[in-house]
């Protein structure tokens, strides 16, 4: 009971305080900044997360409303979007990740069928979509492309190549 009127708390405090001071009560209230004493690291994190809060709060809008548009905007945050390029770290992201970035080197893993396109998006729109995610992919890549799959699967099932690789010239196509 008490954890369902902390909750209610938090709730009703939602239309009343700023993103920043909300996260600092739920962070404080929950505990969460006295059980991460120890980690330095987390406690960072959550030290971060409410000035994020507080640097990207749009005071002309309605607590609430801010809350949700902060919530959006890290939810989308990419932690790609904070390498630079002498943290010398190569970033293993999803394609969806990486929409809007491009490296010089790009590395497509799993291109076979059933795997892209995943075996329940092989039909109408779901596959066109597939497809376009698939090209996405390709194109961050600003010098170098290399597009992998596996010939048989965990249980001994066999892959073909995905049906997207047909539409790449096959000079640029090695199978081994």
């Amino acid at each position: 009971m008490p954890l369902a009127e902390q909750f209610a708390g938090w709730r009703q405090a939602i239309v009343q305080s700023r993103p920043a001071e909300l996260l600092e009560r739920v962070v404080r209230d929950s505990v969460l900044s006295a059980y991460y004493t120890g980690e330095p690291r987390r406690s960072t994190h959550l030290t971060r997360l409410i000035q994020i809060f507080a640097e990207h709060d749009q005071p002309d809008l309605h607590p609430e409303t801010a809350l949700r548009t902060l919530v959006e905007f890290t939810s989308l945050a990419k932690n790609v979007d904070y390498l630079s390029d002498n943290d010398n770290k190569i970033p293993v992201i999803t394609i969806h990740q990486a929409k809007g970035l491009e490296f010089d080197t790009v590395f497509i893993a799993g291109a076979v069928e059933d795997e892209m396109p995943d075996y329940r998006n092989k039909i109408g729109e779901s596959l066109l979509e597939e497809q376009h995610v698939f090209y996405v992919a390709m194109t961050r890549a600003k010098q170098r492309l290399f597009i992998s799959g596996h010939k048989y699967n965990d249980w001994g099932y066999r892959r073909e190549p995905s049906r997207f690789t047909k539409a790449i010239d096959t000079q640029y196509l090695h199978y081994q």
